[in-house]
């Protein structure tokens, strides 16, 4: 059975850290998508580059939830070339950072909309850095490995700080 964005959705809500406040995870979202993609940006290789991308992914894809908005859908993604070929990835992670910072130094209430809008603009441009949608869900996959292969059961703050690199490429570099 091929894997797809939906099933995505739904596997990352397994490893999902709950902070214990919708602030704090908000927080912890958006900054994760913001270092993930310095780390896309700073990668030594391919692999590398798709793992950040899929961390990246897997930030996006707990915001969802969090703002209780649908996540976009294979559908929507395909037709959405001339709503989201201006913006670029880096300037949704700010706007998003930007929106974080308010959100928790200035009590601005979160405009969902705008926020979902920015959530959808980074999948697009992730999506559009793969040569197809398979290989895009293909990493997709592996991302969700990557994270049963470090938490066989749940989420553990040790096991992220203290990981197994070498057990991680290794799952990374699966072929399909």
């Amino acid at each position: 059975m091929e894997y797809t964005l939906e099933q995505y959705w739904k596997d990352t809500q397994r490893t999902y850290p709950d902070l214990g406040n919708d602030s704090a995870n908000f927080i912890h979202m958006v900054s994760g998508i913001c270092t993930e993609i310095d780390e896309f940006n700073k990668a030594t290789d391919p692999i590398n580059a798709k793992e950040e991308l899929g961390d990246t992914m897997w930030y996006v894809s707990n915001l969802y939830p969090l703002l209780e908005v649908r996540p976009i859908t294979k559908r929507e993604l395909e037709e959405s070339y001339k709503m989201f070929s201006g913006f670029d990835y880096v300037s949704s992670s700010l706007y998003l950072l930007d929106k974080a910072k308010k959100y928790l130094a200035y009590g601005e209430t979160v405009h969902r909309p705008m926020i979902v809008t920015h959530l959808n603009v980074l999948v697009f441009n992730i999506r559009s850095l793969f040569d197809s949608h398979e290989d895009f869900l293909h990493t997709l996959e592996l991302n969700i490995n990557k994270l049963k292969g470090r938490y066989p059961d749940k989420f553990e703050a040790d096991k992220a700080i203290n990981r197994n690199l070498d057990k991680e490429r290794a799952i990374l570099e699966a072929k399909k």
